[in-house]
C-alpha cells in the first residue's frame, strides 16, 4: 500500500468523524438526519411472560423495521418525526399493533407488547431451514444466534470476518485477503465443525472443511451456533459442534434495493449489492459481491527483518439468488441457488514458498425446500440439493522442485425429510430422515499415476428429538424444566452403522433476574475424509485406508442469567469436555511424508464466560468474552501423552464496545490469543497475541434512502504474528466503504 493511499484513507477516516458531529437540521424537514434508534422496545409471551424472539416488528406505511433479539428486544433507527403505527408479528402469535406512536427529533419512543398465542391455520409457515430453531430461553442445548442487526453492524466483509470476535470460535487464517479461513469451536479441529446453509451441510467429503472467506454476508438472516456435538440431528461431522447459516427467506423484507462499495489495504477493491422483487406471492432476491486484491503486504522476517508477502492476488465473484412462493400445494416452497469462483495465489508457507502457485475454486450450490402444515398438530418439511465443488491447483515450481497441476472435483446431492408433531404447546416430536451422496474425482494432470480417482459415499440417517416442559409449580426457584432427548442412527456405505444419541435439560426460573441452569450429554462421530482414505503416495505424503471414524462424548453444564438495569444484561458460564476417541491426525514420519493416524484418544475441556450489556435506547453495547481450554492429547505415546494438541491456545479473550450519538457510531474490538504449540511433543510454539481493531462510520437519512460512510481500522498497534506456523498476518490495513439502502 503506498504513502500517498494511506493518507488518503486516514483523511477519510478523519473526515467522517468530523463531519458526523452533531448537524443542525433545517426546522421543518422530516428526512434530516435523526438521532440513530427512535422506537424500541420488547415482545413477550402473554401467556408466559417469555422474550420472544425473530418477531417482526413493523413501522406501519413504511419501510422501517426491525426483528426481536435473544432478549426480545428491538431497536428501529432512523425514522423521520412524525406519529406512526407500530405492527408486530410472529408465527403462532396473535398479531398485534400500537397507534399514534410519536417519535420526535432527540428522543427514543419506547413501544412494548405482549403477544398472545393462537392455534395455526394451515398453510402457515413455521420454520425451515434450521433443526434447531432460533434460540428460547429453555433450550438445554448451548446454542448462541448471531442477529441480522448484528451482522449488519459488524466490519466484517464474509463469514470468517464475523466469527472471529465470537466467543468459544478460533478462526485459523493463513494470512491476507487470499488467505483461507477455517474455523475450530472449543478447540475441535476445523474439519470437525459442520457448515450448513438451510440445514444443508456444506462440508465435502475430500477434506470436510469450508472457507468461511467464500460465504458473504449479504444474504444472511440470522446464523446459530451450536458449541456442542450435534450429530443427533446432523450426522456425521458435528464433533466439535454446527454452523448453520439462515437466509432471509422468512424475513418479512423492507429493503428493496442495497448497494456497496470499498476500498482498502493491499490494493482492495469490492462491489456488493442485492435486490428485492415481489409479483403476488412469489418473491425474488438476488445478492452478488465481486472483490479483488493485489495482496501483498509488508511482514517480518524470522529474522527482524522487513519483507514483502508475495504471490497473495487474490479476485472472486459471489452470486446468489432465491425465489419463494408463499402458498404452492397448501405451503411455502423456495428455491435457492449460489454460484462462486475464486482464483487466488498460494503463497505458501515461510521457507516453503510458492511463488507461482495458484488455486482456482468454482461452487455452484443449488437446493429446494417445501414446508407445510398437514393439520393443526402436524408439519412436513422436504428439502433437496445438489452442489458441486471444482478445485484446480497449480504449481510449477514447488519448494521441493515438482511441479503440481491437480483437479478435484466434489459433488454432493440428497434429500432431507422432516416432520413436527405438536402433542401440545409443551410438547413436540422432532422426526427425521437423510439421504446423501458424496462423491470426488481426483486428477493428477502431470503424473496420473497419482490420481486418486473416483471415490464415492452413500450415508442414510433418521434420527428423532422429543421436547417436553413441565411445569413446576410448587417449587419456589424453578418455574419449569426442559428435557429433551433424541438418537439418530447413520448407515455410511464404507463404515459401519452408527449411533449418536443425546440427552439434554434446563431448569428455568423466570422473573426480573432470568436464570437457566443446563446440562448436555451427547454421542458423536466422524467419517474419515477421502484425502485420509485414499490420498496416492507421493514425496510429501500418502492416506490410510484403514483409518476409523472418530467417535466422541460430549458433555456441558453451564447458567445463564439475564436482567434489565440501565439496560439488558446478560451472562453465562459453561463447563465443556469433549472426549474424541480415535482423533485422526497427520502425522509426520521418519520418511519425511505425513500420514493420517488414529491418535488413541484426546480430550478437549475447559470453561466458557461472556457478559453482554445493551442500553436503553441502544447507545452503548459492550460484550465481553473469554474461552480457558485444555486440549490433551491421550495417545499412550511417552512424548506426546498428556501434551497439548497442536495449534488449540489455552487461553482467549475478546472484547468491544459500540457507541452510538446520533448519526455516528464508534466500534472498538480487542482480541487476546495465548501461546499455541506447533508439535505434538510441545517441542515448538508461536507466541500469543493481542489486536485491536477500530470501526467509526456516520449515517444519513434522506426520506427512504439510508446512506452510510464507514471506515475500518484492524490490527490498530501493527502487532507482528502468526495464527498458523510460518504464515505471517498482515500488520495495520485500512478501509473505507459506502452503502445505499433503499
Amino acid at each position: 500500500m503506498s504513502h500517498r493511499t494511506r493518507k488518503q484513507i486516514i483523511l477519510g477516516l478523519l473526515f467522517l468523524m468530523a463531519v458526523s458531529f452533531p448537524l443542525k437540521a433545517e426546522p421543518g424537514r422530516k428526512e434530516d438526519f435523526q438521532t440513530a434508534v427512535k422506537i424500541a422496545g420488547q415482545v413477550l409471551n402473554a401467556a408466559s411472560g417469555e422474550p420472544l424472539i425473530g418477531a417482526d416488528v413493523l413501522v406501519a406505511g413504511t419501510n422501517y423495521g426491525a426483528s426481536t433479539d435473544t432478549r426480545g428486544a428491538y431497536f428501529i433507527e432512523n425514522v423521520p418525526v412524525g406519529i406512526y403505527t407500530i405492527r408486530v408479528q410472529m408465527m403462532g402469535f396473535s398479531e398485534a399493533e400500537k397507534q399514534g406512536v410519536q417519535v420526535i427529533e432527540d428522543g427514543t419512543a419506547r413501544v412494548d407488547f405482549k403477544l398472545r398465542p393462537k392455534v395455526i391455520q394451515f398453510g402457515s409457515l413455521i420454520v425451515w431451514g434450521d433443526r434447531m430453531g432460533k434460540t428460547f430461553w429453555e433450550n438445554p442445548a448451548s446454542v448462541q444466534v448471531i442477529s441480522h442487526k448484528e451482522i449488519e453492524r459488524s466490519a466484517g466483509q464474509n463469514l470468517g470476518e464475523l466469527l472471529k470476535n465470537q466467543p468459544g470460535l478460533y478462526v485459523y487464517d493463513t494470512g491476507g485477503n487470499a488467505g483461507s479461513k477455517t474455523i475450530s469451536v472449543r478447540g475441535s479441529h476445523a474439519n470437525q465443525v459442520l457448515i450448513l446453509v438451510d440445514g444443508v451441510k456444506l462440508n465435502s467429503a475430500q477434506n470436510n472443511l469450508v472457507d468461511l472467506s467464500s460465504i458473504p454476508l449479504g444474504e444472511i438472516d440470522y446464523i446459530e451456533i451450536l458449541k456442542n456435538g450435534g450429530s443427533t440431528l446432523y450426522g456425521s461431522d458435528a464433533i466439535g459442534g454446527v454452523i448453520n447459516i439462515v437466509t432471509r427467506k422468512n424475513r418479512q423484507s423492507r429493503q428493496k434495493l442495497e448497494l456497496q462499495a470499498g476500498s482498502g489495504s493491499f490494493g482492495l477493491r469490492q462491489a456488493s449489492g442485492g435486490f428485492l422483487l415481489k409479483w403476488g406471492s412469489v418473491q425474488t432476491r438476488v445478492n452478488f459481491q465481486r472483490r479483488f486484491s493485489l495482496g501483498n503486504f509488508p511482514y517480518r522476517s524470522l529474522f527482524g527483518r522487513r519483507q514483502i508477502r508475495g504471490n497473495n492476488r487474490f479476485r472472486d465473484l459471489n452470486l446468489f439468488f432465491q425465489v419463494t412462493h408463499a402458498s404452492i400445494l397448501g405451503g411455502k416452497w423456495y428455491f435457492s441457488g449460489q454460484w462462486y469462483r475464486a482464483k487466488r495465489g498460494v503463497p505458501g508457507a515461510l521457507r516453503q514458498l510458492t511463488p507461482e502457485a495458484a488455486l482456482t475454486d468454482r461452487r455452484g450450490l443449488f437446493q429446494s425446500g417445501w414446508t407445510v402444515l398437514l393439520n393443526r398438530w402436524e408439519s412436513l418439511e422436504w428439502t433437496a440439493y445438489f452442489q458441486k465443488f471444482v478445485q484446480d491447483f497449480y504449481s510449477p515450481t514447488p519448494w521441493v522442485f515438482v511441479p503440481i497441476s491437480s483437479q478435484y472435483q466434489n459433488e454432493a446431492y440428497g434429500v432431507d425429510i422432516k416432520s413436527r408433531t405438536y402433542f401440545s404447546e409443551k410438547q413436540t416430536l422432532i422426526l427425521g430422515g437423510s439421504f446423501r451422496v458424496d462423491q470426488m474425482t481426483g486428477t493428477d494432470r502431470i503424473r496420473p499415476l497419482f490420481s486418486i480417482g473416483r471415490v464415492k459415499r452413500n450415508t442414510t440417517g433418521v434420527f428423532g428429538l422429543f421436547q417436553w416442559e413441565l411445569p413446576l409449580p410448587d417449587n419456589p426457584l424453578f418455574q419449569n424444566i426442559f428435557l429433551a432427548p433424541g438418537v439418530r442412527g447413520d448407515w455410511p456405505s464404507d463404515f459401519e452403522a452408527t449411533s449418536s444419541p443425546s440427552f439434554g435439560i434446563s431448569l428455568n426460573h423466570k422473573g426480573p433476574v432470568r436464570i437457566s441452569l443446563k446440562g448436555t450429554w451427547a454421542k458423536t462421530f466422524r467419517a474419515p475424509t477421502f484425502n485420509s482414505l485414499f490420498w496416492v503416495e507421493d514425496v510429501f505424503a500418502r492416506g490410510n485406508p484403514n483409518l476409523r471414524p472418530e467417535r466422541g462424548v460430549n458433555r456441558e453444564a453451564g447458567v445463564e442469567m439475564s436482567g434489565r438495569l440501565w439496560g439488558d444484561w446478560t451472562g453465562s458460564v459453561h463447563f465443556f469436555n469433549n472426549a474424541v476417541k480415535d482423533l485422526i491426525y497427520w502425522r509426520r514420519g521418519y520418511d519425511g511424508k505425513y500420514m493420517p493416524v488414529n491418535v488413541k484418544a484426546a480430550n478437549l475441556s475447559g470453561r466458557e464466560e461472556s457478559v453482554s450489556f445493551k442500553s436503553a435506547g441502544d447507545y452503548l453495547e459492550l460484550n465481553w468474552s473469554r474461552m480457558y481450554l485444555l486440549a490433551i492429547n491421550h495417545s499412550g505415546e511417552r512424548n506426546t501423552e498428556g501434551r497439548i494438541l497442536p495449534f488449540r491456545p489455552k487461553h482467549t479473550e475478546n472484547f468491544s464496545a459500540r457507541v452510538q450519538g446520533g448519526n455516528l457510531f464508534v466500534k472498538i474490538t480487542y482480541r487476546r490469543v495465548s501461546k499455541r504449540f506447533t508439535r505434538e511433543a510441545n517441542t515448538k510454539f508461536i507466541k500469543g497475541y493481542k489486536i485491536i481493531g477500530v470501526s467509526t462510520g456516520i449515517n444519513f437519512l434522506f426520506g427512504k434512502l439510508r446512506l452510510q460512510l464507514q471506515g475500518n481500522v484492524h490490527n490498530v498497534m501493527n502487532t507482528t504474528y502468526e495464527i498458523l506456523e510460518r504464515y505471517p498476518m498482515p500488520g495495520r490495513s485500512y478501509q473505507l466503504q459506502i452503502s445505499v439502502k433503499l
